[in-house]
């Protein structure tokens, strides 16, 4: 993560949150997780530029080396689904 930071900043991400699963609540157990980081981009080019980038495929290398598998979704905001009262 130390030189994954770096690169996100030079493409305007930036890390929103990262934990550690504990239980799973919905879904099969055998799918547990290590870690789940959520990042966040200003749009969708900044991060595609950062994976087309020289500095992406050398830390991707090192990355997909260390993982027995990972899950990476595009998400949009969805107001509307949250209701608060007024």
């Amino acid at each position: 993560m130390e030189r994954m930071l770096p690169l996100m900043q030079q493409f305007g991400g930036r890390i929103i949150w990262t934990g550690r699963p504990i239980h799973v609540l919905v879904g099969d157990p055998d799918e547990d997780w290590d870690a789940v980081v959520i990042a966040e981009f200003p749009d969708r080019a900044g991060f595609l530029q950062m994976i087309g980038s020289e500095g992406w495929a050398d830390i991707d290398a090192h990355r997909t080396a260390a993982l027995e598998r990972d899950v990476l979704y595009a998400c949009e905001p969805h107001v509307d689904a949250i209701r608060h009262p007024d």
